[in-house]
């Protein structure tokens, strides 16, 4: 089923689809002023964390994107991990102050951009084939991530073609960056 999501025309991707057609067209709130659209001619598109599941391989407990908040294929994407003090990973990093291991950001990052990369092209859809993580370049953790935290990530493509594809992306709690780097993909095939 989840094949048939990305393999659809993109404006069919994902459920909840905020489409903007018209370039003039105005939202008007109730105390009457007139607001133009943030993006014109573009589809914002969000998903539930079911949804997510449906686009990722990873499994519990090892999903770390809660929810998508927006999505523009082949552009960018931001999602959102809640960070909670009872995830696996904080048993032993760190016992007496918990901190989300840099590894476990770099995967909320990678997943984050494979959802992107399956709205894009639909490729890593199949049941043997995913985009897999290919190296990590200029990544830097900047502030420590704890549990309580909200983790909007926010990746970028800067190159993607059906085999590869390069990505910038940033963290933020709150306002604050706390990781950013680039990670490249390759798809592969088993």
């Amino acid at each position: 089923m989840a094949g048939a999501f990305c393999r659809a025309p993109w404006e069919w991707c994902c459920a909840g689809v905020e489409k903007i057609d018209d370039p003039d067209s105005r939202t008007i709130p109730r105390d009457g002023a007139t607001i133009a659209p943030t993006l014109p001619n573009r589809s914002l598109m969000t998903m539930t964390f079911e949804e997510v599941k449906m686009h990722l391989k990873q499994r519990f407990p090892f999903i770390m994107v809660d929810r998508v908040l927006e999505l523009e294929p082949g552009v960018r994407i931001k999602t959102l991990k809640n960070v909670a003090g009872n995830e696996i990973q904080f048993l032993g990093h760190f016992p007496e102050y918990a901190i989300m291991p840099g590894t476990s950001i770099i995967e909320a990052i990678g997943q984050s951009a494979s959802i992107l990369f399956s709205c894009t092209t639909g490729k890593g859809m199949d049941p043997k084939e995913f985009m897999a993580l290919a190296a990590v370049n200029d990544m830097r953790f900047l502030v420590p991530v704890t549990p309580g935290d909200a983790m909007t990530i926010e990746v970028r493509v800067v190159k993607m073609t059906d085999e590869a594809a390069l990505v910038e992306g940033v963290a933020r709690v709150a306002e604050t960056v706390v990781t950013r780097g680039k990670l490249s993909f390759a798809r592969k095939v088993v």
